[in-house]
């Protein structure tokens, strides 16, 4: 959120500001813009697809633990503020890059 200092542009410019992703409004009485978050391009170079790949085996991984390991891995990730997926996945994606199936 940026403050804006004058008048906030007219209709028709805030129209074509915001199909590039930009919103202004007042906050508290104040001008601001914003830019809104963009959907992202869908991954075209092979490191990207690897990691989305990696990211799918990860999490498909994590549904078909035990309960008893998803327990474990719940209450160790809230000494450290994470969910027990979060943390399942943190592991994975170190290791996957630690034995090279990852690069970058």
């Amino acid at each position: 959120m940026a403050k804006l200092f004058g008048p906030i542009p007219g209709r028709r410019i805030i129209g074509a500001l915001r199909l590039e992703g930009l919103d202004f409004y007042l906050w508290k009485g104040i001008q601001v813009v914003r830019a809104w978050p963009q959907k992202p391009k869908q991954p075209n170079n092979p490191v990207q697809q690897a990691w989305k790949a990696e990211f799918k085996a990860a999490s498909e991984a994590y549904t078909q633990l035990d309960p008893e390991t998803r327990a474990t891995l719940r209450a160790e990730a809230a000494k450290r503020g994470y969910s027990g997926r979060a943390l399942f996945l943190q592991r994975w994606l170190l290791n996957a890059k630690g034995c090279g199936r990852l690069t970058e």
